[in-house]
Parts: C-alpha cells; structure tokens; sequence
C-alpha cells in the first residue's frame, strides 16, 4: 500500500524520508527523523516491529549507497526498481528534489495498486539536536487525487521560503548581494504571491533602508497591506520618522 524513501545526502548530510500511499495521511504514522541521528519510514503493518510479517506482493527494498527505497502492495515489481534508479541518477541535486523524484519514478512505474492519497516528506540537518530541532522540510498531502502533484507543488513554495529566510540571514550578516539574489530567486518562483516582497520591504524596514523598501513594497500589493504595515508600526515592530511612514503606507496603497 506504500512505497518510500530514506536517505542521506553526502554533501550536506542532510537526511531524508518521502512516501506516497492510497491511504489517509501517510506523513502522519510513515516517515519519522531526528536531525543528526537518523530517519526511519515503517509501513505495512506500522507497529513497533516495523511490520516484517504479512506484507502483500509485490513486496521489495534495495539498499543503495546512501539510501534505501522499499514498498509493498505495489503494482508490480519495478516500482522500487524505478525509485532505485531514480536515486542513482539524480546524483548532485539537492536531497530534497532526489526524494521527490523517486517518488515520481515509482508511481511512474506503477506505484501503489490502489491508487493515490496521500504523499509527505520530510529533510533534516546533519546536527543533532531535539526531534524538533533542524527540520527544513516538513510537508503532507493527506488527501488528494494526485497527492505527488500537490506535494511538489507545496516543495516548490517552501522553497521560495526557504530561500527568503535565508536571505534574511544573509542581510543581517551584511552579505547584501548574496541576500538579493535569494530574494529575488524566491520572488521569481511565486511571482504572484504578494507576501514575499511585503515581508523583504519590512525587513529592510528595519535595517533602515527606505528606498530599498519601497521598491520592495511597491513589487505587488493587496488591500490589506497599509492596514499590517500601519500595525506594524503602531506595535514598535518597525520605526521611522512620520513622514516616512506616510511615504511608505502611499506605496503600499497605490494601484
């Protein structure tokens, strides 16, 4: 009923898990990781002996040079063959775009013989810390026709986001050309979300970098966005001279 992937990347030593099913939220009892210790998927009869007893045909792993993919009730038995070569040939990308694509190879190949549900995935840092700690990706699809589709789709936004954040680092660090390429990268991949121009303009905001938060706020607005802003300010989140707050709140007003 499940195929999924655990894995380590070998450049960052990020570790990694990602699993399709025709069932109801896979991420919720599937995948399980711990930032610097390991990743762990048990699926079948999910239970504390991680299920080796009764798992339906086809019903399969292979172990791979940092990685293990495996399934069963599967529709045939190439589907964790495919997500196999998957892995090997998708070397060098990022860990994430590598899980995503095994899963995309073996419901490719067949997949679940049911049908789809639900997918998830999850990335976490090479430093050991508490289960919570230096988790980048944390995604779920429980319930959808083409849950891979939604779930790439979700990879793709968390990405932008994550590219904000760590532009955010990157300015506070004064590395500025750098901060500016990730902004506009993560800008590029939503471009018609308002939120990430918004939140960059009131980050510059607060580094006291008017004019450049202008063009930032100016890059797409929504109604609502005098009114946050206005709050911001009212909150002693952000401070500035009246003037240039009435300057600021006309750019995220204009039409």
């Amino acid at each position: 009923m499940t195929y999924s992937i655990v894995a380590r990347c070998p450049e960052t030593g990020d570790l990694g898990v990602a699993a399709q099913t025709c069932n109801f939220a896979v991420g919720s009892w599937v995948p399980w990781i711990r930032a610097g210790v390991g990743v762990v998927a048990t699926q079948a009869l999910v239970n504390v002996s991680y299920g080796p007893r009764q798992c339906v045909r086809y019903a399969s792993h292979v172990e791979l040079e940092g990685a293990v993919v495996l399934g069963n009730l599967m529709r045939d038995s190439e589907v964790v063959e495919a997500m196999a070569q998957s892995w090997e040939t998708t070397r060098g990308q990022p860990l994430h775009e590598r899980l995503i694509a095994a899963l995309h190879n073996a419901q490719d190949a067949g997949g679940d013989i049911r049908g789809q549900q639900s997918a998830a995935i999850k990335v976490a840092g090479p430093h050991v810390g508490e289960w919570w700690e230096h988790i980048s990706i944390d995604l779920r699809v429980d319930d959808h026709p083409n849950p891979l589709t939604e779930l790439s789709r979700l990879l793709h936004i968390s990405t932008a986001y994550r590219d904000a954040d760590k532009a955010g680092t990157l300015e506070e660090q004064g590395d500025r050309s750098a901060a500016l390429a990730l902004w506009n990268r993560a800008r590029a991949a939503l471009p018609e979300s308002p939120h990430l121009p918004f939140w960059h303009g009131v980050f510059l905001i607060e580094a006291g970098r008017i004019e450049e938060a202008k063009e930032a706020l100016a890059y797409r607005r929504n109604k609502d966005f005098p009114e946050l802003l206005a709050r911001l300010f009212q909150a002693g989140q952000l401070k500035t001279d009246p003037e240039t707050l009435r300057s600021l709140l006309e750019i995220v007003s204009s039409e």
